[in-house]
């Protein structure tokens, strides 16, 4: 299944310093396991929301590596793919 961002999301991937891919771990009954974009314009930031570091998530349908993948594409330069909890 190919992975495709909302015209938001590429434009955060273009805009951000900071852009991964995170693998989160399954929260047994409760969340299943999540992929998300993480932007932010500062490191420690990934992860978090913060209006003034510019930081968010989108959550990926799809694969993560097909994610990581496609945000390179967009991007122009290589994303990191972490296994947050691994």
């Amino acid at each position: 299944m190919a992975v495709t961002f909302s015209d938001a999301c590429e434009r955060d991937i273009r805009r951000a310093r900071y852009v991964r891919v995170a693998v989160y771990p399954e929260v047994k009954d409760w969340l299943p396991v999540q992929v998300r974009l993480e932007v932010s314009d500062c490191p420690r930031q990934l992860g978090f929301t913060s209006k003034a570091h510019r930081a968010g998530h989108y959550l990926v349908m799809g694969g993560a590596e097909q994610a990581q993948a496609e945000a390179a594409r967009i991007r122009g330069s290589a994303v990191a793919l972490v296994r947050v909890g691994a």
